[in-house]
Order: C-alpha cells, then sequence, then structure tokens
C-alpha cells in the first residue's frame, strides 16, 4: 500500500496534486508550456535509485505517490538524511552546486513526474509567477526539513521521534487529508536511521506514546489522539489547529 493515493492522470490540470505542485497559482498559458517540460509520469520501483551520489543535476521530479529517501555515505555505512513525499520536490538541493548532494531511493513504488532542469530554467525566465511558485515551493520544503533537521539536536530520543510524527502529520494536513489519522510513509528501521536512534527505541517510544494516551498504532496506521502533546514535546508550534472535519485517507 503506498502511503497516499492520488489521481495519476498524466496532464498538470488533471492531476490532484495541482494545488501544491509547481504550476500552481500560474496562469493558463504558463501551465500549458509547463506541462510540455514534463515527461510522462513514470512508476518506479520500490529499492530503485533515481539519481546517485554526486550525480550532476539534470532533472527535477515532483512525486504525486509513494516515498523516497535521501541516503548520503557508502555502502558500509549509510546515513537517511531526509524523506520526499507525494507533492513534494526532488533534486531542488543540487542547485547551488550542479550535483546531487544525497542519493535518492524509492522507499516503496514511486509515481513522479520528471521535469528537465535546463528547460525548466528557460520557462521560468517567461512566466514569474512559476518561478515565484517554485521558490515558494522550496522555501516551504526548507522550512519543515530545518524543523525536523532541529530534533536530531535534541537530547530527547522522545522529541525526535515526536518532531518527525508531527512533520507527517502536517504534510497530510495541508494536503487536504486528516493530520490525525495517516499512514506512515516509512518504515522503523527508516525512522531510526534518520534519527540516529536503535530501532529498538524507536519502538519502545512508540509503545509509551500509547500508554501515554498520544496516539494508537496499528502497523505503520497512526491515530494521533494528542498532537498538542507531540508538538510541545517536539518544541514545533502547530501552525494550525487541525480540524477533525478534515478528510481521512482511504
Amino acid at each position: 500500500m503506498n502511503s497516499e493515493s492520488y489521481s495519476m492522470g498524466g496532464r498538470c490540470s488533471a492531476c490532484s496534486l495541482q494545488r501544491v505542485c509547481l504550476p500552481a497559482g500560474s496562469p493558463h498559458a504558463a501551465v500549458a508550456e509547463f506541462e510540455k517540460l514534463v515527461e510522462q509520469p513514470t512508476m518506479i520501483e520500490s529499492g530503485a535509485e533515481l539519481f546517485a551520489q554526486n550525480e550532476p543535476l539534470r532533472a527535477i521530479f515532483t512525486i504525486r505517490s509513494g516515498a523516497v529517501k535521501a541516503v548520503r555515505g557508502g555502502a558500509e555505512e549509510q546515513q537517511i538524511v531526509g524523506f520526499v513525499l507525494p507533492g513534494e520536490l526532488l533534486g531542488f538541493h543540487a542547485i547551488h552546486t550542479g550535483r546531487h548532494p544525497f542519493r535518492a531511493v524509492a522507499i516503496e513504488p514511486v509515481y513522479l513526474c520528471r521535469i528537465d532542469f535546463g528547460r525548466l530554467m528557460q520557462l521560468l525566465h517567461q512566466y514569474p509567477t512559476l518561478e515565484q511558485q517554485l521558490l515558494m515551493l522550496i522555501s516551504r520544503q526548507l522550512m519543515q526539513e530545518q524543523n525536523t533537521i532541529r530534533s536530531l539536536s535534541l537530547k530527547s530520543a522522545d522529541a525526535r521521534l515526536a518532531a518527525l510524527l508531527i512533520g507527517f502529520s502536517d504534510h497530510y494536513r495541508m494536503r487536504g487529508f486528516s493530520p490525525f489519522d495517516f499512514w506512515l510513509p516509512v518504515s522503523r528501521q527508516e525512522m531510526s536511521s534518520y534519527l540516529s536512534l536503535a530501532v529498538e527505541t524507536v519502538s519502545r517510544i512508540f509503545s509509551r506514546f500509547q500508554q501515554q494516551g498520544y496516539l494508537r498504532v496499528k502497523g505503520r496506521r497512526i491515530e494521533a489522539l494528542n498532537l498538542t502533546a507531540l508538538s510541545a514535546m517536539a518544541g514545533i508550534p502547530m501552525v494550525l489547529e487541525p480540524s477533525r472535519s478534515t478528510g481521512t485517507l482511504g
């Protein structure tokens, strides 16, 4: 089961992620030109590598379903440094140096759009609204990354995991799904690598959170019962108080 399910139509105008993706808010002419840049959406198998660490930047990707992990290091010593989820961009970290600072690996089957970077830059010069949208998306992702990365410096292992769960909850909320009832897009092994914790420690914290009444866990299904407490523990203020009326994932 994928972490999220969205429309799989090939055109941007038919995609249910269009309001949070690159063409959002752009004139019809800009969207039409942008669609010409987007290669036919592709399904990538679980475990497949989208690009290697230090590989030259050739394209930007938008994730439509599934999840991708960013990994640094060689075969013997690897560290997960981030996750990319539906509606988010992948590849922009390479814009400064022209080379990817990590390798990207599909955690599960991933449906994505590939956008040639050189042609995208040309189009952005023609349509300032498209350029503004790209900057906004990059800024938003960087802010979310900083909030989560900050959790790695916290002494409390509980606070680290709480910050990661709040990040996933907020991701679903911003895309119109319930922040209270959601599917974890990554395994406990992947969470432990990202948080620099032992897998056993992550499992114990999940059990403790359930005992404290913060959440219920069934496999990868999470029912958040007290997001306010988790946010306070992680030191991440809630941008909006989520509504129980928000739709749930099917």
